[in-house]
């Protein structure tokens, strides 16, 4: 008798466990056919739970590599279904339905698919970045023309003081090691970006070239690469599993960085309200303006330039209180630092690795400022036409993001088919495949600027290089993020000699657990005199 209960329980035990597993699975897969129903092609890796991009969510593969997979799996068809976990997404890889998505029928993708909470996560929410709908569209047109180009005109000289800065860095430097500088450009070109938002942005001098190891740069190491192994689990958990980490309170911008910026920023209104005399053509400035006006101060030629006439949608209209205020410096900081950062290594190591394009680009440099005095300013750096193909170039091999995304919020037929795609479905844009697809930049891991001259940008889809998006959801800062780059690269290959250092490796090999291209073992390279 007893030995007929154990048994009844042990079965009843291995039938509620194949349940339970059965159920997990289910539930796992239960958004896979999603697809297939639709008549779309798919992408055949679907694992439960991960769906098509597990080894980027392990941190297994560095994620613009997984998504140039699932972009060169799908050749040959314009789009094709994967699933983002259990997310049924469209990755899109034909150049004019991108453009029809990002620009021509934008109605029906003016979010970016990213759920943020406002409640829990002020910081992130309140960014441009994440806001979404009428919300979104009021913030915008108040906040695009605190980056037009007469804007960053006036803020240029605050960047160039930087750059004298760093100039003064390189050459004790050099002085001070056997007429060599060698250095690891990650760590360099964020000390670098670090300093110029401090100063363009919060009107601070952080120093981070002689103190790598101030608070300020201390705070940008921990919202983008976090020390901390459970702070690293918890940003995964944030971007892969957005509900649950609302449920357990888990933020991008983490308690402690939101109270240092916060009172950063109200303790300089503080200061600037109580000396009127104080002027600084600074980022914080633009906010004051947007917090007692309601909006940016322009001149007509910039009113033009952003489309000044299209009036915000008073349904979305929000307060500039002093939460949504800091909400905007730190998305300032977070994207003049990091990805510019990024995209200045990378040029520095190309310089590196290509002399005679190094050569090129400084006649082109000295030519172009000799009538100033070898003076850089915005007017001349603007007029740079290689040094703008050589920034290009690197973009396009160094995407910062390997992917965009865009959420349908209004029901949309593909064109030329009948493939409907309904609100709440995910689009990406695999960039990195885009930009390293052999169809449209020949010998793509080739570093050519000429690529970009006025002749051979005619010669492929527009759309196929998308290094800042495209469209109302273009990257707000990105003609700031030029500007800073820029300045940094004319200053040192005008008076410095890039060249490779023993522990140089090429081609780059990317951490796999960063999701923005980083070299794993590092950009290292050395600078000497002219």
């Amino acid at each position: 008798m007893g030995l007929l209960l154990e048994n009844t329980y042990i079965a009843d035990v291995v039938v509620l466990v194949l349940t339970a597993v059965y159920l997990l699975y289910w539930y796992g897969t239960s958004t896979f056919d999603y697809w297939k129903k639709k008549g779309v092609p798919e992408i055949k890796k679907k694992i439960p739970f991960f769906g098509s991009d597990m080894d980027a969510v392990l941190l297994r593969k560095q994620m613009s590599l997984v998504m140039q997979d699932l972009y060169n799996e799908l050749d040959g068809h314009k789009y094709g279904g994967m699933f983002s976990m259990k997310k049924p997404t469209l990755l899109v890889r034909d150049p004019e339905l991108i453009k029809q998505i990002m620009v021509k029928d934008f109605s029906s993708f003016t979010d970016n698919g990213q759920i943020t909470s406002e409640k829990n996560d002020p910081m992130f929410a309140f960014n441009i970045f994440a806001m979404k709908g009428d919300k979104w569209k009021y913030a915008r047109s108040k906040m695009a023309p605190a980056f037009a180009t007469g804007k960053i005109r006036s803020t240029f000289p605050l960047i160039l003081e930087i750059c004298e800065d760093l100039k003064s860095h390189i050459n004790k430097k050099i002085e001070s090691n056997s007429n060599c500088y060698e250095f690891e450009a990650h760590d360099f070109t964020k000390n670098y970006t670090t300093d110029v938002v401090g100063s363009c942005a919060f009107g601070i001098k952080c120093n981070s070239l002689s103190e790598p190891n101030n608070q300020f740069r201390e705070m940008g190491k921990e919202i983008l690469s976090p020390a901390s192994f459970w702070r690293q689990v918890e940003i995964s958990v944030l971007f892969a599993f957005p509900k649950i980490a609302e449920l357990f309170g888990i933020k991008f911008i983490a308690k402690y960085t939101e109270d240092f910026f916060r009172d950063l920023i109200l303790k300089a209104f503080a200061y600037r309200e109580k000396h009127p005399e104080f002027k600084r053509n600074d980022f914080i400035n633009l906010l004051m303006q947007l917090k007692k006006l309601g909006e940016v101060e322009l001149d007509e030629h910039d009113k033009k330039e952003i489309n000044i006439s299209a009036v915000a949608n008073e349904k979305g209209k929000i307060e500039f209180t002093d939460t949504v205020l800091t909400a905007q410096a730190v998305g300032f900081f977070i994207d003049g630092f990091e990805t510019s950062s990024l995209a200045l290594a990378f040029t520095l190591h190309e310089l590196a690795m290509n002399p005679s394009i190094q050569d090129k680009l400084r006649e082109e440099l000295n030519n172009s400022f000799e009538s100033n005095g070898g003076k850089i300013d915005y007017e001349n750096i603007r007029g740079c036409a290689y040094l703008d193909n050589v920034l290009h170039e690197t973009l396009r091999i160094y995407s910062p993001a390997g992917a965009l995304a865009r959420e349908c919020t209004k029901r949309y037929t593909i064109p030329d088919s009948n493939v409907q795609l309904e609100v709440g479905d995910l689009i990406t844009i695999p960039v990195y495949g885009l930009h390293h697809d052999p169809k449209y930049f020949p010998n793509p891991e080739v570093f050519d600027p000429d690529r970009f001259t006025e002749e051979a940008k005619k010669t492929r889809p527009a759309f196929a290089y998308l290094p800042f998006g495209e469209g109302p959801r273009q990257c707000i800062g990105f003609r700031f993020a030029q500007a800073q780059v820029k300045a940094a690269i004319a200053t040192i290959v005008l008076n410095f000699r890039l060249e490779q250092s023993e522990k140089t490796e090429h081609p780059v090999v990317f951490n796999e657990k960063n999701f923005l291209l980083h070299a794993k073992n590092g950009l290292h390279l050395k600078l000497s005199p002219l």
